[in-house]
């Protein structure tokens, strides 16, 4: 195992949450349609096909539990990295802000967990009387409901930190190889998650649709880069995996940084146009990274870069030299007519 993957992954905390919701539903077998009507005994038997199951809950009261799982996941995505069935954040970023937001996050789901058991017998009886005005012959689903402690015991939110290391004490084994591979692929990893910033603020927020119409907004604000600022934080997070991703991120800072005005317009927002459509492709956000170790300001780099890859540079240069020549005309139409150009 190489210095370059040992140094990864000892630099990273591996979480993995680990939450279990109950799914308020009950298998619905052969036996159940029977009761209601003998006419299905015609039916496939279970080892042939499944009949589904039938739910014994309002199912919007169990969603709120969905939702804080879900805003957990993205907050440890947004934090770190996909690694080996977890993820991969560094030990200060986990020590310093994501160890209390997970508890805060599992603190909100035990709330929750504590009023919907306090209310779950009246949930349950109340959706079972609500289902049987339109199914009055299926009462005998609701005979049995699960007990209070039945369901307490399948709502959980926990989470694990721990670190990993190769498998085999001696470098070159088959098993470090393998580990090896997950490892090496954090580098693209991230920078598809930097694309997935990019794209976010390209399609939200530099464009709109209109009637049907996509069309580039001619002037954003300060507000609308917070995707740009997140790439440049995460970079900054794991510029350790390679000499390119820290450049990248100052890059990215910078361009954030000029963008200082209240409406971002003309030859800036030119600029993070330029910038968000690089990024928002991993292969070209590669390619940048590599360019930024060059030392170049933002305004060589990002110009040079259009220029090579062809992407509408005529439209770039016009709004550019408009600006140069006259400041004024940063509103005027052509300023709009060419960022379509880039669509």
């Amino acid at each position: 195992m190489t210095n370059v993957i040992e140094k990864c992954v000892d630099d990273l905390v591996c979480v993995m949450l680990d939450v279990h919701i109950w799914g308020g539903r009950r298998i619905l077998n052969r036996e159940d349609l029977l009761a209601a009507n003998p006419a299905l005994s015609k039916l496939p038997s279970e080892k042939l096909a499944s009949l589904g199951a039938y739910k014994l809950c309002d199912p919007e009261l169990l969603r709120q539990f969905d939702v804080v799982r879900g805003r957990a996941e993205r907050y440890l995505k947004r934090q770190g990295l996909s690694l080996l069935g977890a993820v991969g954040i560094t030990p200060e970023k986990y020590q310093n802000e994501a160890y209390a937001k997970l508890l805060a996050f599992q603190a909100e789901f035990n709330a929750l967990g504590d009023a919907f058991l306090k209310q779950f017998d009246v949930a349950v009886q109340n959706w079972a009387t609500t289902q049987l005005l339109e199914n009055p012959d299926y009462a005998h689903l609701f005979n049995q409901p699960p007990s209070r402690e039945h369901v307490e015991k399948r709502l959980s939110f926990t989470f694990h930190a721990y670190r990993v290391n190769a498998p085999a004490a001696e470098d070159g084994s088959a098993m470090n190889s393998h580990y090896d591979t997950q490892v090496r692929g954090l580098k693209g990893e991230l920078m598809r998650d930097v694309a997935a910033e990019a794209g976010t603020l390209v399609n939200e927020y530099l464009l709109r649709k209109q009637d049907g119409v996509v069309t580039a907004r001619e002037y954003v604000t300060p507000r609308t880069l917070g995707p740009l600022i997140r790439a440049a934080a995460k970079l900054d997070d794991f510029r350790f995996l390679d000499p390119s991703i820290g450049p990248l991120s100052d890059l990215i800072n910078e361009v954030v940084a000029s963008a200082n005005a209240q409406r971002i317009e003309g030859k800036l927002l030119m600029k993070v146009w330029s910038l968000s459509k690089l990024l928002s492709d991993p292969e070209r956000a590669v390619e940048l990274a590599a360019a930024a170790t060059e030392g170049k300001s933002s305004d060589d780099l990002l110009g040079a870069m259009t220029i090579a890859q062809g992407d509408a540079s005529p439209a770039i240069a016009r709004v550019q030299q408009s600006v140069d020549e006259s400041p004024s005309a940063v509103n005027a139409p052509s300023d709009a007519q060419s960022l379509s150009l880039l669509l």
